[in-house]
């Protein structure tokens, strides 16, 4: 066998470096990519082999900041040497503060400091008076829907105090708190998928099967955690943190991406 990279950007990519005459050209997708991490000279109108229209060329120039580029990289474990990830964040909890959502991917190896850096944002969010809620996936219930989630509706429905063999305290807990909200008392029940309760069947949730049960779970939680970033009429930002998020299963991707798109304000930091 023969190992390679083909496709349209490999292409793009060689047709560039034959343009390039010494330097360092870019197309507009890795300028983008690129952030701050690097600056460009204005592009030009390159034609190429194999494109029909002219592409964008962008010259590389040097970095912004030659001494952060240099500096030594940070020992394991030091979540202070993440200083482009903490910069974003802060950002974003400034955003956050006027109302403006985000999604951070915090992504590197083991041992890097990614869950230091978490409680940091903990830290932080809980100084500028944010609600926080946090979850963990799990490499042993990787397969169990929802598992990342359950500190998180814990926390939400007043459960973190109920022991989880109190079966019946947790239940009446659960069902205090949908009492008067139309939508949680239509699909209360579905919370046994979520968490350690007993709450039978409505006539309409009895009705439900797969992907409509499924759906409809989603919907409810989506609806629990908009509660959390309202405050009467007013909005109440929030900080949703997730880690080893490597190892969330499929129906809590599938939440994930429904709170992404569905509540607001809100930060979300994986």
């Amino acid at each position: 066998r023969e190992y390679t990279v083909i496709g349209d950007t490999v292409n793009l990519a060689a047709r560039l470096m034959g343009r390039a005459e010494g330097q360092v050209l870019c197309d507009e997708a890795t300028v983008h990519a690129a952030g701050h991490g690097a600056r460009f000279a204005p592009p030009r109108a390159l034609r190429l082999k194999g494109k029909s229209k002219p592409i964008q060329g962008f010259a590389a120039i040097d970095a912004p900041d030659r001494a952060a580029t240099d500096a030594p990289p940070a020992a394991p474990g030091d979540a202070g040497g993440h200083l482009v990830e903490r910069a974003a964040v802060e950002a974003a909890l400034n955003g956050l503060g006027r109302g403006q959502s985000a999604f951070i991917v915090l992504e590197a190896q083991a041992g890097l400091g990614k869950s230091e850096l978490l409680r940091e944002v903990a830290d932080h969010a809980r100084q500028r008076g944010f609600r926080c809620l946090r979850g963990t996936g799990d490499p042993i219930e990787r397969d169990t829907p929802y598992v990342a989630w359950r500190s998180i509706f814990s926390a939400l429905l007043g459960l973190d105090e109920i022991p989880a063999a109190d079966t019946d305290a947790r239940t009446a807990q659960v069902v205090a708190k949908l009492a008067g909200d139309p939508v949680l008392e239509r699909l209360g029940p579905l919370l046994r998928h979520v968490l350690d309760v007993e709450l039978a069947d409505t006539e309409l949730t009895a009705s439900m099967q797969g992907e409509v049960r499924a759906f409809n779970t989603q919907d409810l939680l989506v609806h629990l955690l908009r509660q959390a970033t309202r405050q009467g009429d007013a909005p109440a930002p929030a900080v949703l943190l997730i880690d080893d998020g490597q190892w969330l299963d499929s129906t809590s991707w599938a939440l994930l991406r429904q709170v992404i798109k569905g509540v607001s304000p809100l930060l979300v930091v994986l």
